[in-house]
């Protein structure tokens, strides 16, 4: 399936994480400092890392976090079109389940390892 294009919004965040280019597309939350990590199962991301992740261990920088509009996420399972979805523990996008934060609507019908595009848009997934 050919990758719909996507308009996000994306800011430069600061991190000093060992990312690689197997970290690209992936969910990210803030971790309480001025920093950023991958995503957990469930948690509230903040934007997802976009194509140019670097190694920035040994020196801090400044990376490209699509955080509003339409965002490219790696999926970790099938999704079908219209589906709220959440992260996973490797943060990548999954179906929503009830109790977890879910962060955007899947645009297209996706598999696994496919990058998807969602509309982003956070909040609480409570279906009781």
């Amino acid at each position: 399936m050919a990758l719909v294009p996507a308009s996000p919004t994306i800011h430069a965040y600061r991190t000093d994480a060992a990312w690689t280019t197997s970290h690209r597309y992936r969910l990210v939350k803030r971790n309480g400092d001025a920093d950023f990590d991958l995503c957990g199962a469930g948690e509230l991301p903040f934007g997802a890392l976009a194509e140019e992740v670097v190694d920035c261990s040994s020196t801090a920088r400044s990376l490209p976090v699509q955080d509003g509009g339409h965002v490219r996420v790696m999926c970790g399972g099938a999704i079908t079109a219209g589906t709220l979805c959440m992260s996973d523990g490797s943060a990548e996008a999954i179906t929503g389940t009830d109790g977890n934060y879910v962060f955007g609507q899947a645009i297209g019908t996706y598999v696994d390892g496919e990058v998807g595009v969602f509309a982003w848009g956070p909040s609480y997934l409570e279906t009781t």
